[in-house]
């Protein structure tokens, strides 16, 4: 290898190399700032965050052959929109916040398809536990002619509205029958977005992934069979290009996605065998179902904390012995000092009480 390409190469790996550090901290979103307070995480992030700076600048001075040119588009894409990510984070109202989540959505976007080229980057998108399986990762970056695997969006761009995204694992043929985890956004959500809080369990433990986005800015909860009827042609559309196990599949919502997926999941009509509800409130249609729409055979898992301020944490409670009064299995987890915020950190339980299959 010349000097020149030596030079080329390690300056695309150390950009790769601070990227992935810097998404490491932003990955924490909305506790971001919380992280930021503790000085030995401050120090750390801020000097991977000039490591990502120095090194993307020392990129863009490099000239490299015409077959690098995407690559190197791609990394300097990506690092951009993890400054923007940074800035927002930082601000101080709350649609910052959202700008910022919605900009390291596309940033994984980007980064995602290097997953099949650099094993770091397929390591950054597996939970922890498989992060050092050689065989998974050899698995996931192998070729997959004639058969539609990966992430798939369908009318669902950020900006279209009633669409779907979905992920069917790259190490898993469609013939196979698998789990399935359909996982609704909350109020002004997108599909496309809230499918990278679920991808990394996905990968790693072989299900798949479906993540409509509502018709309007939150689900239709006063008109249920509006979006209810788009998720279950979602399904079947999903069933047509892999193979759904009809025994294990989990609705799962944050906030109005929560109150959505009771809605839906405990009807009779519909296919779900599990129902998991994130930071939601028991939805009052609910009280006019009978026993021949209500199905009480489905477990339901609920998760919520002490310092909503959204919906309050006794909401959680009642909605427990509600559906418990009608002799639905209910699981409830409290998690202190969380807000009105998702608990992703609560999916390992989640998935371990769905299925025992996919435990880690």
């Amino acid at each position: 290898m010349s000097d020149s390409d030596k030079q080329i190469f390690d300056s695309i790996g150390n950009v790769l190399a601070a990227l992935l550090n810097v998404m490491r901290v932003l990955e924490h979103g909305s506790s971001f700032k919380k992280l930021m307070n503790i000085a030995h995480h401050k120090k750390d992030f801020e000097s991977s965050k000039l490591a990502l700076e120095d090194s993307s600048k020392n990129l863009i001075e490099i000239s490299v052959p015409k077959e690098l040119d995407i690559l190197k588009a791609q990394l300097l894409g990506i690092s951009e929109l993890c400054s923007r990510v940074i800035r927002n984070f930082q601000g101080t109202q709350f649609q910052d916040l959202q700008e910022g989540l919605s900009s390291y959505c596309r940033a994984q976007e980007k980064l995602y398809p290097l997953s099949k080229i650099f094993q770091p980057v397929s390591q950054f998108f597996l939970e922890k536990k498989r992060q050092d399986d050689p065989e998974l990762i050899r698995e996931l970056a192998a070729e997959n002619r004639g058969e539609e695997r990966g992430i798939r969006h369908r009318n669902n761009q950020p900006g279209e509205r009633g669409g779907f995204s979905f992920y069917i694992p790259e190490n898993k043929s469609q013939k196979i029958s698998l789990p399935l985890v359909v996982a609704l956004h909350g109020s002004s959500g997108h599909g496309a977005d809230f499918l990278w809080n679920w991808l990394k369990e996905a990968r790693s433990r072989s299900f798949l992934l479906l993540c409509p986005t509502s018709t309007e800015q939150t689900w239709s909860l006063e008109n249920v069979r509006e979006d209810l009827l788009k998720i279950l042609e979602a399904i079947n559309n999903l069933s047509e290009i892999s193979s759904i196990n009809s025994e294990k599949i989990l609705i799962t919502g944050m906030s109005d996605g929560a109150t959505f997926s009771m809605l839906a999941g405990l009807r009779k009509s519909t296919p779900f065998t599990h129902i998991a509800a994130f930071s939601g409130i028991m939805p009052a249609s609910l009280a006019e179902m009978n026993d021949d729409t209500l199905a009480t055979d489905r477990p339901v898992f609920l998760v919520h904390g002490t310092e909503d301020k959204m919906f309050p944490v006794e909401t959680a409670y009642l909605t427990k012995s509600e559906l418990e009064t009608a002799k639905v299995e209910v699981v409830l987890k409290i998690k202190n000092g969380l807000g009105h915020t998702y608990a992703r950190n609560e999916h390992d339980s989640l998935l371990n009480w769905f299925d025992p299959e996919l435990a880690l």
